[in-house]
């Protein structure tokens, strides 16, 4: 047997463990040649690897240096993805992808079940996507605190973490007009209408023209 047969061969082996079949074009495969292993969610990889974007999206480590992918109505995410919060995520293919008591609907996860006024997007999975001084909590990004004024509208400083938005102990409106002219009234809260997150000061973001706590993803 010649040098190069042997070197095949002895190729072909390793490749048939990795790809469960071996030809000379499937070694320009570069899912096979990189060892890359498919995946939906982060769920999908190992405790200490990550779901990356890519065709298909596949497990890197979670220390690998990724760029969001930026969304919008107009500026849609490539196949396989969905956009949260203005950011491409990898789209879950099934219930089973969302964790316990998740629902996987149309590419997003749903936490608390489907029905109106009970289920919660999925925002994160962990806190790598919610960047520095923030953590993922039951699926949203929520800011570190150690007072109130640490915090974003209708938010409250809980064990050193920004809560989901409440309801006041007092409420502060019923309706709109108890809140002026440039307010809307959410949640008993009053929550100024707003153009740009400028206008919305530190730790809330203008959503739909009415600001509110960021619980967004970064990443």
């Amino acid at each position: 047997m010649s040098r190069a047969n042997a070197y095949w061969m002895a190729a072909c082996t390793s490749m048939l463990l990795l790809a469960g079949g071996c030809t000379r074009e499937n070694t320009n495969n570069t899912n096979v040649t990189n060892n890359r292993v498919p995946c939906s969610v982060d769920t999908d990889c190992g405790s200490d690897q990550q779901c990356v974007s890519g065709s298909p999206n596949y497990c890197a480590p979670k220390t690998t240096t990724t760029v969001a992918v930026k969304c919008t109505a107009q500026s849609p995410c490539p196949g396989g993805q969905v956009c949260i919060t203005g950011i491409c995520v990898a789209a879950c293919t099934s219930d089973s992808s969302c964790g316990p008591g998740g629902s996987c609907v149309q590419g997003r996860c749903y936490s608390g079940g489907t029905a109106c006024g009970v289920a919660n997007l999925v925002i994160c999975t962990e806190n790598a996507n919610c960047g520095t001084g923030r953590t993922c909590v039951s699926g949203s990004c929520r800011a570190s605190c150690s007072k109130a004024s640490d915090c974003g509208l209708a938010q409250a400083c809980n064990s050193g973490v920004c809560s989901a938005e409440l309801a006041p102990a007092t409420a502060q409106c019923q309706y709109d007009s108890a809140c002026g002219t440039a307010f809307r009234c959410i949640n008993a809260t009053c929550h100024p209408l707003c153009s740009t997150d400028v206008q919305c000061g530190a730790h809330n973001f203008c959503d739909s023209g009415v600001c509110r706590a960021d619980l967004r993803r970064t990443n």
